[in-house]
């Protein structure tokens, strides 16, 4: 009894090869840089605690608040620098944080199909196909 193994041909790879192209030159063009939750997060105390206190947190009540270390908090901030969300000169004080945009850009936000219309209100077919 012999075992036979099926090895893909040369067509095959080129076929796989072109597919793998295909699938990187699609996501060159719509890179999209979407914030992670825990940035989100940071984005969002940074602006209701500008809103709601008038001033910004500083780094120890990030941690606090989010439940994170110093360095998750830095690197959190820095991502929405590189991002430019905010704008950060001065790293030794939160205080001079500029906040450029205060939520996620819609361009970024994951895109939701598209729900069918609902039946029309005069629409008797609910209750005549039963």
């Amino acid at each position: 009894m012999s075992a036979t193994i099926n090895v893909p041909g040369l067509l095959d790879w080129f076929f796989l090869l072109f597919i793998k192209e295909q699938m990187f030159a699609y996501n060159e063009f719509e890179v999209v840089n979407m914030l992670t939750d825990y940035q989100r997060k940071v984005l969002r105390i940074l602006y209701n605690y500008s809103g709601g206190r008038r001033r910004l947190p500083t780094i120890h009540e990030l941690t606090v608040k989010t439940g994170k270390h110093k360095p998750d908090v830095m690197a959190a901030l820095d991502a929405l620098i590189a991002s430019e969300y905010i704008h950060w000169d001065d790293k030794s004080d939160t205080a001079s944080i500029v906040i450029l945009e205060d939520w996620e850009r819609e361009s970024e936000l994951p895109k939701l199909p598209k729900a069918p219309s609902p039946a029309q209100p005069n629409d008797l077919s609910y209750w005549t196909e039963y």
